[in-house]
């Protein structure tokens, strides 16, 4: 009962002379003092376990939210970054392609000068045709091994 009523004096206004006094003597304040947060923390009201619940779901919804918008943003960067590619891509292989068939016909009629016009017309298209098939080839390689190294073969 006496501790109680120590205690009790502990927590009221006395406090810090309580702590320069334990000070003075060489002892640590500590203990009284966790022991006022503990008393000032039972007095203080703590919210209905209702009032608790609700600001645990609002910060839910406000965490998923947020993950929401932070996936639209990623998915919307994507597309862009998307586009842009294609557009740069297109606008690299329209004059690559018209460069590539101007030179395809100048070696026909290089070609068409010695050869009959279907013999040079065959000699182009296999000339284009083996580095396809070796890019094709290429390309297929690269994909099997990237999908054997995910785990499956979707």
């Amino acid at each position: 009962m006496q501790r109680l009523q120590t205690t009790a004096r502990l927590t009221s206004t006395r406090l810090p002379s309580a702590v320069r006094r334990a000070k003075e003597c060489g002892r640590q304040p500590l203990a009284p003092t966790l022991l006022v947060v503990l008393v000032r923390t039972m007095n203080q009201e703590t919210p209905p376990l209702t009032v608790a619940l609700d600001r645990v779901v609002d910060a839910a919804q406000e965490v998923v939210s947020d993950h929401v918008r932070f996936a639209r943003l990623e998915a919307k960067v994507t597309l862009v970054r998307t586009v842009e590619a294609i557009g740069m891509l297109i606008l690299a292989a329209t004059p690559g392609l018209l460069g590539w068939s101007a030179l395809m016909a100048a070696l026909h009629l290089v070609l068409a000068a010695r050869l009959a016009p279907a013999w040079s017309l065959a000699c182009i298209g296999i000339l284009n045709l083996v580095p396809a098939l070796w890019l094709a080839r290429h390309a297929l390689q690269h994909v099997s091994a990237q999908s054997t190294t995910r785990g499956g073969t979707s």
